[in-house]
């Protein structure tokens, strides 16, 4: 039997008197896509970010590669290779697609210099990986009404 990449195991989240996840469990393959998909207001971005340590659950269990974690931050998660690909609504106006992919977390060289180049090769081996076609890596980010 193969380990599962992630996996939650009843997790629950509540925000006052707001259950946002009740007992929700969750199997990642690892090699294998997997779509989490619900109507408004179900709990998918609440176990996204349980997930991805932005959030603690309440209760229930997190496992990674079959052993348990906890994770304290995003930083945490990604560490272990978990990120997040946000919505366009989470991107900031006039930066790069670069830019809005390395924000807090941008490559540097020895003594804090930004290693710029680094953050633009990376992102557009990034974008050809997940086939997301762009006109370029350099293009700024502008919401469309």
């Amino acid at each position: 039997m193969t380990i599962p990449l992630l996996e939650a195991r009843e997790l629950t989240k509540s925000f006052d008197s707001v259950r946002a996840l009740a007992g929700v469990s969750l199997t990642i393959p690892q090699g294998e896509v997997t779509a989490l998909v619900g109507d408004n207001g179900a709990g998918k971005s609440t176990l996204v970010r349980c997930l991805t340590g932005v959030q603690a659950p309440d209760t229930g269990q997190i496992l990674f590669k079959g052993e348990p974690v906890r994770l304290r931050s995003p930083e945490d998660a990604r560490k272990m290779g978990i990120e997040t690909v946000y919505q366009d609504l989470a991107l900031i106006d006039d930066l790069a697609v670069w830019q809005n992919l390395f924000l807090n977390r941008e490559l540097v060289y020895p003594l804090g210099i930004v290693n710029r180049r680094g953050m633009i090769a990376r992102s557009g081996e990034i974008l050809r990986d997940l086939d997301v076609d762009v006109p370029s890596v350099r293009t700024t980010v502008r919401r469309m009404s």
